[in-house]
């Protein structure tokens, strides 16, 4: 799988990296479908955590109805944020499987800040993306 990024998705990430909080972010990826192992991200929509957690969230169906309802594009996966590492949580993993869509986890850390994620259904994994390029 290879992911794309819009320019100006990608310096909304990078804002919501830098404006990290106590509470865990998170919201919806949006774009297109190019071919059957690369997704290009054209929006990066931010989006209520219900739970106003410090370690996890979850996004309202309303929310998610309404963004849906509303993006031209495709909806691609979900990002969150967290506080310290961009490890899978036992969440994470179980939501990943369940939504086989692409996740973004985006860390503060300097070294370690953006990691993409995928449930490949034919060997029933949990695959990192690593192949990531930025386009107009």
């Amino acid at each position: 799988m290879e992911i794309h990024i819009k320019k100006e998705a990608y310096q909304e990430i990078i804002s919501i990296k830098n404006k990290l909080s106590s509470k865990e972010v998170c919201g919806l990826l949006f774009g297109k479908i190019v071919s059957e192992n690369i997704r290009q991200i054209e929006e990066i929509v931010l989006v209520a955590n219900k739970l106003k957690s410090l370690h996890s969230f979850a996004i309202s169906k309303t929310d998610f109805e309404r963004e849906l309802a509303t993006n031209n594009n495709w909806f691609l996966g979900y990002f969150h944020t967290h506080s310290k590492s961009s490890e899978l949580s036992e969440n994470d993993i179980i939501s990943i499987k369940k939504s086989k869509c692409i996740w973004l986890i985006i860390t503060a850390l300097k070294k370690d800040n953006l990691h993409f994620y995928y449930f490949k259904n034919n060997c029933n994994e949990i695959l990192k993306i690593n192949n990531i390029t930025l386009c107009q």
